[in-house]
C-alpha cells in the first residue's frame, strides 16, 4: 500500500513539472541560441610611435588600424575571425625596433605593421629568418632591390618624386621667368636620401627644367639651419625632406624669418606635419606648397576615405579635430590601413583562416591585388613589393586654410 502511495505521488510531481515546462514554454520564452563555432584570431602587431617624436603622424595612423579592425569585427566582415592588433610604443628610438618586434611575436603577432621605412630596413633580415612578415607603409629602393619578407606599400620614394619634378615644371613654374633654382635640406634618414637621389638624377637629365642649388642632408634632430638657409635663399623651389615634426617647423620658421620666399615642396612625409608646420610659421608663409600624396588627403572624394573620417570622429571625438587638422597621417595613413586589412582579409580568403600564419601570408600576398573604388589598387603580383603607383598633388592654401587637389586626379609612376 505504501508503495502504492509513493508511485502514485512520484507520477503527480512528475506530471506537475511537465505542466510547470509546458507553461514556461507557452509564455514565449525561447531557448537560447546555439554557440557558434569559436573564431580563429589572427593577430597582427603595430610597431609605432605614440609618445615620441613621430608620434602627430603615427599615432592616428595606429588608431584607425585598431578602428577598422574592430568595424571588421563587429560587422563580421571576415567570417569566422577575429582580428586583433598589438602594439608596440617604440618612442621613435631606434634601440627599441628590435625589443618592440620580438615583444609583437610573443604576443602573437603573424604579420608586423609599421610606417617608417628604416624599422623596416633595421629588422629585414631577423623578420626574414623568423619568417615573419613586415608591411611597411613607405617604399625605398633599398626595400625593394632586396626586400626579404618586406612588403611596402606606396610609391618608391625616388620614382614619385622624380614626376613630381616633372609635374611641376610642366603645371607650376612659368619659364617666361627663366629657369627655376631648386635645393633640398632635410634629415639623413630614410626615405629622404631617395628623394635626393631623384631630384639630382631629374636636373642632370633636365638642366633646361631646373638649376640645382644644392642639397644637403644633416643628422637627425639638428635645429638650427643658417648655412642651409643661406644655401637655399634665392631658390625658387626649396625641397624639405623631414622626419618628425622638428625638421620643418625650426627650418621652415628660420628660411622665412630669413625673408627668403622660395616654394616650399615635398612629399607626405612633409604633409603630416602640416598642422605643427602651420601653427609654427601661419597658413601664410606656407600658402602654395606643393606635396605629393601617395594615399591622398581628408577631402579626398571617395567613400573609403570617408569611412576613415567616420571611425576617427566616431571613436576618437575629442581629439579627432586635432587629428585632422595635424596632417596626413590619419587620412592617407588610414587608408592605407584599410588597404592593408583588406589585403589580410583576401589572404585569408585564400588560405583559410586555420591556416593563416607568417609563411601563408608571404606566398597569398605575392599574389593578391586589393581595389578600392575612388582610391586605387594595392598589388604585389609579378615580384613587385611596392605595391602602389598612384599618388596626387596637393597645395596648401591659405585662403581654404586646407589642402586643395592641384594634379588632375590620380598620377601613375609607371
Amino acid at each position: 500500500m505504501k508503495s502504492k502511495l509513493l508511485r502514485t505521488i512520484s507520477l503527480v510531481l512528475t506530471l506537475c513539472l511537465v505542466v510547470t515546462l509546458g507553461l514556461g514554454c507557452g509564455n514565449g520564452e525561447e531557448p537560447g541560441p546555439t554557440p557558434g563555432p569559436e573564431k580563429v584570431t589572427i593577430v597582427i602587431g603595430d610597431l609605432t610611435d605614440f609618445t615620441g617624436p613621430g608620434s602627430p603622424s603615427l599615432k592616428p595612423i595606429s588608431w584607425a588600424l585598431a578602428d577598422y579592425a574592430d568595424y571588421i569585427n563587429q560587422n563580421e566582415l571576415i567570417p569566422g575571425v577575429e582580428l586583433k592588433i598589438v602594439a608596440y610604443d617604440t618612442k621613435y628610438d631606434t634601440s627599441r625596433f628590435s625589443p618592440g618586434y620580438e615583444w609583437l611575436r610573443e604576443e602573437g603577432a603573424q604579420v608586423i605593421f609599421t610606417a617608417p621605412p628604416y624599422v623596416a630596413q633595421t629588422l629585414k633580415a631577423r623578420s626574414e629568418a623568423d619568417e615573419t612578415p613586415i608591411v611597411c607603409l613607405t617604399a625605398v629602393e633599398s626595400l625593394l632591390t632586396d626586400p626579404a619578407w618586406v612588403f611596402c606599400m606606396n610609391n618608391l620614394s625616388y620614382d614619385m618624386h622624380y614626376d613630381f619634378l616633372e609635374w611641376i615644371a610642366e603645371n607650376d613654374w612659368d619659364y617666361n621667368n627663366g629657369i627655376p633654382k631648386i635645393g633640398m635640406v632635410g634629415y639623413d634618414m630614410s626615405p629622404n636620401p631617395d628623394q635626393a637621389a631623384a631630384l639630382e638624377d631629374y636636373c642632370t637629365a633636365h638642366p633646361d627644367k631646373f638649376d640645382l642649388v644644392g642639397i644637403t642632408l644633416v643628422p637627425y634632430g639638428t635645429v638650427t639651419w643658417s648655412a642651409e638657409v643661406n644655401m637655399l635663399k634665392d631658390c625658387d623651389y626649396v625641397d624639405v625632406g623631414p622626419i618628425g615634426a622638428v625638421m620643418p617647423t625650426t627650418f621652415i620658421d628660420q628660411y622665412r624669418s630669413a625673408g627668403y620666399t622660395g616654394r616650399v615642396i615635398g612629399s607626405d612625409s612633409l604633409a603630416a606635419y602640416q598642422g605643427a608646420v602651420v601653427g609654427k610659421v601661419g597658413w601664410t608663409d606656407v600658402d602654395g606648397t606643393l606635396t605629393t600624396h601617395g594615399w591622398g588627403w581628408w577631402t579626398l572624394d571617395a567613400p573609403e576615405m570617408e569611412l576613415v573620417t567616420e571611425l576617427l570622429f566616431t571613436n576618437h571625438p575629442s581629439e579627432a579635430y586635432d587629428i585632422r587638422r595635424a596632417g596626413v597621417g590619419g587620412a592617407g595613413g588610414g587608408l592605407q590601413t584599410h588597404f592593408f586589412l583588406q589585403l589580410v582579409k583576401a589572404v585569408i580568403e585564400e588560405v583559410g583562416a586555420e591556416n593563416f600564419d607568417g609563411p601563408s601570408f608571404y606566398e597569398a600576398a605575392q599574389n593578391t591585388t586589393v581595389s578600392i573604388e575612388g582610391c586605387g589598387q594595392l598589388s604585389y603580383v609579378g615580384g613587385d613589393r611596392g605595391g602602389r603607383h598612384e599618388y596626387n598633388i596637393w597645395r596648401w592654401s591659405a585662403e581654404a586654410e586646407d589642402l586643395v587637389l592641384a594634379s588632375d586626379g590620380w598620377l601613375r609612376t609607371d
